[in-house]
């Protein structure tokens, strides 16, 4: 498991600690995960280690006496301790002793994230978890009690409601009541605060709709029938006792107070551990409630439904509640549940709620919101035709014309057909009015945060359409290398987005791909793999095969491609899945690359002809195919044929309008050979196109070019062999590893042709060490130099040297003198480029020739990595 970085250095820590005679001492609240962090520390230290340890998983178990001959082994240094305890919580005076003398150190745990958690879940089940089950088990909010989770899974998987096929584990319907973990989860709360029928029904009440306000959930705990409590006064202490210990949360909510389980596992998990036929009467309770609530008298006398009588989130719980029992639903509450899907990025869910909002005889209201859903999937016909019905049911209403000429404005200009479609799906038929019920049931406030607004007006719909237009403008603007211009549009969506407490992963993911030219590329990757996380954690595929995609492909940019091959299959996975066709097409173009890159010709022609056809006339794509072609070629050896490619992406490119790719397409050009016949077009666009990744690539080409212009007469080329080392040093900065590895071969070439060995040697030992980085695959468009310039009396005297032996011992064990060792050490430098002894293990490595006796893991790491 990889976690956090946070986490694995706090690991690093606590195993230097244990290493140098210190124990530990794991403070968490419970979700922190500090069970699992203590069994990766046992495993991490060595087996001398491992034999001192003193295990104690939760200090609170510890009695006084146990303790007392526990911190004297302690200071008698007899024992290691590794102990863990709950944050927050005072400790014992013995175990402030050890704290005060410096015996054991403190490492405080955070709740876990929702990727960690994650990946917990993936560790409990041995495989991948299926996006559509992660919402089930994987809560929105950090931390939740572990235990707890586990015994969920491990209850689904004996009980069949999760099953594994093809390694990704899938929820089979909804997850099943378990008397067993019930009862775990409430001995977990009774540590605190005793689980009397009264403190049972109401967790089970705020589980269930933790939309319900205060006063409606105390009016429900004194109505129901035939269960407890059946007074005020027994309401009122469970009420008490669990806000005074914690278990609960009080939220104040724009004046409105509701309440809702601190501990998110069990806040997400309890409502499927209740027994159905308990779960419906208190559902039809909470249902029967809101109902009345939401009733008001027209004039006639007769009955009306007002969901605006409820509060914020109460007809969402509304009509989730009725919906699981099988009842009729208020389209009022559809189309506010629908609103909420909708700001949560979650369209399909909010256009299926719409649609049934709508059979029900919904409103406008209703209609816009499918509308916006519709667009967001990319359905662009349909919304179209949908707002034309719509603007003629309004016209007696300025307000709200005005608001669907802005949605009619946003659809007509995402739709326009010259702009990239990625991230929509393809089709423009409505979804089934089928819903998810199962979506429909994890559907509550707490996702949009504490401060979520009622419902949406009008230009809110918009809003979230303009967003969607903008965001789209961004990457076009990305595309032209209008980097600030991106960054503008995409600040304008975001802050239109947090105005309405909407998810704003698509501006962020944007700006993602604005910043990726300009700043390191290690640290897009760091970026697109957060931006996976958290999609992975939420469970929206469609979100994680987007990150995916640019974490796979930016890491091609990098020259991993190894690493990016199992990232960019899982990104076509899920693309496709959901019909997301341009995206995922994109996604194969990537995993093209990346296969030619590692040697796998074959699956590498596979992929790249299976989008080929397909791609043509498409903007964007039909480029980056092309450049997908040139990339297989060049590792065919057809290089030729390769510039040839990156020369017809250009074209592309440049016939739709799209400068940043059209530069990029050259510079692969240049590489290939052939530089000076596209240095003109590259020099022209450079000045449009922003970013310190193009300017290198811009640099790399000029020397290209220049290189090209010497005809093979490289005498006296020690200026230009200068510049390759440049544009190596600043490609490496940036980690364009292959640009790099290139740039100091054809330095290396240069030096060695003018007569200059050090400062040959130390290119080319540059050049393998960017190789290494690349997980030592050659780039295919890298002239060839030798990794070894010594000789073999040199190799042998260079290792002994590296071994740390003196002068006078290499002399005695070769039969040399020592005048003889010493000059051989001379030259020994000179052609590795290095000043001295202690520079020469890491030279011998970079050079291929390696340390015999030093552990293989030195001498293979750089390239493993």
């Amino acid at each position: 498991m990889t976690h956090d970085r946070e986490r694995e250095s706090q690991l690093e820590a606590a195993r230097s600690s244990l290493i140098g005679g210190r124990g530990v001492m794991i403070f968490g609240s419970p979700g922190s995960g500090r069970s699992f962090f203590l069994r990766r520390l046992v495993e991490q230290v060595d087996e001398p280690t491992r034999l001192r340890l003193w295990i104690g998983d939760d200090l609170d178990r510890v009695d006084d006496v146990q303790l007392e001959r526990l911190v004297r082994s302690i200071g008698e240094g007899s024992v290691l301790p590794v102990l863990t305890a709950v944050r927050g919580r005072l400790l014992r005076e013995p175990l402030e002793r050890l704290w005060r003398e410096g015996l054991v150190d403190r490492i405080d745990l955070t709740p876990l994230e929702g990727s960690a958690t994650l990946e917990i879940v993936e560790e409990f089940l041995g495989g991948r978890l299926d996006p559509d089950a992660v919402p089930a088990l994987v809560p929105r909010r950090p931390g939740g009690d572990l235990v707890v989770l586990h015994d969920v899974v491990r209850e689904s998987r004996t009980n069949g409601a999760l099953t594994s096929r093809d390694g990704v584990w899938r929820l089979n319907g909804d997850l099943l009541p378990s008397p067993e973990v019930r009862r775990l989860i409430h001995s977990r709360i009774g540590t605190s605060v005793p689980v009397t029928p009264a403190v049972e029904t109401l967790l089970d009440l705020i589980s269930l709709a933790p939309e319900l306000s205060l006063s409606r959930l105390e009016r429900v705990m004194t109505t129901l029938e035939g269960g407890h409590p059946g007074d005020k006064e027994e309401a009122g202490q469970a009420f008490e006792a669990l806000d005074g210990f914690g278990i609960i949360d009080t939220i104040d909510s724009r004046g409105t107070i509701r309440l809702r389980v601190h501990d998110p596992v069990i806040e997400l998990l309890l409502p499927a551990m209740i027994g159905r036929l308990r779960r419906r009467r208190l559902s039809a309770a909470i249902v029967d409630l809101l109902s009345a609530g939401s009733t008001a008298v027209g004039e006639s006398g007769g009955a009306l439904q007002d969901t605006t009588a409820l509060s914020a989130g109460e007809p969402i719980a509304l009509a989730r509640l009725s919906l699981w029992l099988g009842r009729d639903v208020d389209p009022a509450a559809l189309t506010r549940s629908g609103e909420l899907a909708l700001r949560s990025a979650r369209p399909q869910l909010a256009a299926q709620l719409a649609l049934a909002a709508i059979e029900r005889d919904g409103d406008v209201d209703a209609s816009l919101v499918l509308a916006a859903a519709e667009a967001q999937l990319g359905r662009w016909d349909s919304a179209l035709s949908r707002l034309a019905a719509i603007r003629g049911d309004v016209t007696g209403d300025p307000d709200r014309m005005r608001g669907v000429d802005e949605l009619i404005e946003a659809v007509r200009s995402r739709s326009d057909a010259s702009l990239p479609r990625w991230g929509s799906a393809s089709g423009t038929s409505a979804p089934a009015p089928v819903l998810d019920l199962s979506a429909v049931l994890r559907l509550n406030v707490i996702e949009l945060g504490d401060g979520a607004s009622d419902s949406l007006s009008g230009d809110s719909r918009a809003a979230l359409l303009r967003s969607e237009q903008l965001a789209v403008a961004a990457s076009v603007a990305t595309l032209r290398g209008e980097r600030s211009r991106a960054l503008e549009l995409i600040d304008e969506g975001e802050k239109l987005l947090d105005g309405i407490n909407a998810d704003t992963f698509r501006m962020r993911f944007g700006r993602a791909i604005a910043d990726v030219y300009d700043r390191p590329i290690p640290e897009s990757i760091v970026l697109f793999r957060a931006l996976h996380d958290e999609a992975a954690a939420a469970g929206q595929s469609v979100q994680q095969g987007l990150a995916d995609e640019l974490w796979g492909a930016t890491q091609v940019v990098a020259g991993k491609a190894a690493l990016a091959l199992p990232v960019l299959a899982r990104a076509t996975e899920y693309l496709e899945a959901a019909g997301v066709v341009e995206s995922a097409l994109l996604a194969r173009i990537a995993w093209a690359m990346a296969s030619a890159a590692v040697g796998d010709i074959d699956a590498a022609v596979e992929q790249i002809e299976s989008v080929l056809p397909r791609s043509v006339g498409v903007p964007y794509m039909e480029g980056w195919a092309l450049q997908g072609l040139g990339v297989v070629q060049a590792c065919q050896g057809s290089v030729d044929q390769a510039a040839a490619s990156f020369v017809r992406a250009a074209e592309s490119h440049e016939a739709h309008g799209l400068p940043q790719a059209r530069i990029i397409a050259l510079t692969e050009s240049a590489r290939a050979g052939n530089a000076t016949s596209v240095l003109a077009q590259i020099e022209e666009l450079s000045p449009q196109v922003e970013g310190a990744c193009i300017a290198v690539t811009v640099k790399h080409s000029r020397a290209l070019a220049a290189l090209e212009n010497l005809d093979g007469d490289l005498g006296g080329a020690g200026g230009l062999a200068g510049e390759f080392d440049a544009v190596g040093q600043a490609a490496s900065r940036l980690g364009l590893h292959t640009y790099a590895a290139e740039s100091y071969s054809h330095a290396s070439a240069l030096h060695a042709a003018g007569g200059d060995d050090r400062r040959a040697s130390a290119s080319a030992r540059l050049c393998e060490e960017q190789i290494a980085a690349c997980g030592g695959f050659r780039p295919p468009l890298m002239p060839h130099h030798s990794r070894n310039p010594l000789s073999g009396r040199e190799q042998e005297i260079a290792r002994m040297a590296a071994e740390g032996r003196s002068n006078r011992e290499i002399a005695e064990t070769l039969v040399l003198s020592v005048r003889t060792v010493e000059t051989h050490l001379l030259r020994v430098y000179r052609k590795l480029g290095v000043r001295g002894r202690s520079e020469l293990a890491s030279a011998l490595a970079g050079s291929g020739i390696g340390i015999p006796g030093a552990p293989k893991a030195l001498q293979d790491s750089e390239l493993n990595s």
